[in-house]
């Protein structure tokens, strides 16, 4: 994909590639931190601090309880107000712990007990006040009446919503360990995918990096070997190919035009000289165009040792004459 690409270009899309690998290898790795968080987060407000609200709940309701039975069992009117004074802030702490509750519970089962166990408190807390009404009298008659009331109604009720918000605590409870295993799997899941993503990165870093290396070495090392014998004189040998569009083939083609100049200028003036050394002095280039630079001086040379050689053999004939 880097062939037809320059050196630098090839460079910078290479480390631009692997900056762009390593940076999908940190965002995976924060997107999956913050699911993480916000799963902890929902298992904290879901269960952790449900199941605490869920037993304060029924620590107020149990004090709510002890509190009616102290209002029907005493016949001291002060003594009976003061608990009537606490068992209606049970009672409002109850249904406050309560509110709270629902608003932490996400299961159809814990839905079902939530309700079941509103409906049973509804019922208590009504059988509760009558019972209330009639024990709060200073007669003995109507106390054991509302105790009576007390042991066949309400405290069956109440038996019944402390069994029900329990197992709801228990629920609560089962689900949050079976989210926190969720969780840990999730982790382990996650923290592999990154290690992936991470191990892919620098694989494909490395692979980039040994192919542009590659690319860029392997020629340079073979048009080394080749202008060490080009110093030499072999100008025949062939030079390296390369399938790339870049500095090196430039310089493989430009080292293959000097060894054709070089080769056409040596052939060329190596003719004139064998063409003077047999006497034959009418000779005359057949690519000028490849004597420039410093080979315009072994072009002026040949020119004058062929105006001299003319002089000289005119010179002798003359003298023979």
């Amino acid at each position: 994909m880097f062939k037809n690409l320059r050196i630098n270009e090839r460079l910078k899309k290479g480390f631009t590639m692997v900056a762009l690998i390593a940076s999908i290898a940190g965002a995976v790795g924060a997107i999956m931190m913050v699911v993480i968080m916000m799963q902890y987060k929902s298992a904290l407000t879901n269960y952790g601090f449900s199941q605490g609200d869920i037993g304060k709940a029924m620590i107020v309701f149990a004090d709510a309880r002890s509190a009616t039975r102290g209002v029907i069992g005493y016949n001291d009117d002060a003594l009976t107000e003061q608990l009537m004074a606490t068992h209606d802030e049970k009672k409002a702490k109850f249904e406050d712990y309560w509110k709270t509750v629902e608003e932490t519970v996400v299961s159809k089962e814990e839905k079902e007990l939530y309700d079941k166990a509103t409906d049973l408190v509804n019922q208590y807390w009504e059988e509760e006040a009558k019972a209330i009404e009639i024990g709060k009298s200073t007669d003995d008659e109507e106390s054991l009446k509302a105790q009576q009331m007390m042991t066949d109604t309400v405290s069956p009720l109440y038996e019944e919503v402390y069994a029900t918000i329990a197992e709801l605590l228990n629920v609560n409870v089962n689900e949050g360990n079976s989210l926190n295993s969720r969780l840990s799997v999730m982790s382990l899941i996650f923290l592999i995918v990154i290690i992936g993503v991470i191990l892919a990165a620098l694989w494909q870093a490395t692979r980039m990096g040994n192919s542009i290396a590659k690319g860029i070495s392997e020629p340079i090392g073979a048009l080394g070997d080749r202008f060490k014998t080009f110093a030499k004189g072999n100008l025949s040998d062939p030079f390296p190919e390369v399938d790339t569009q870049d500095e090196i083939a430039e310089m493989i083609d430009v080292a293959k035009e000097m060894a054709d100049s070089l080769s056409l200028v040596i052939a060329d003036s190596g003719k004139h000289l064998a063409d003077m050394a047999s006497g034959n002095y009418d000779i005359k280039t057949t690519c000028p165009e490849v004597y420039q630079g410093d080979f315009e001086k072994l072009l002026l040379s040949m020119r004058n040792m062929k105006d001299q050689m003319i002089q000289t053999i005119r010179s002798i004939e003359d003298a023979s004459s």
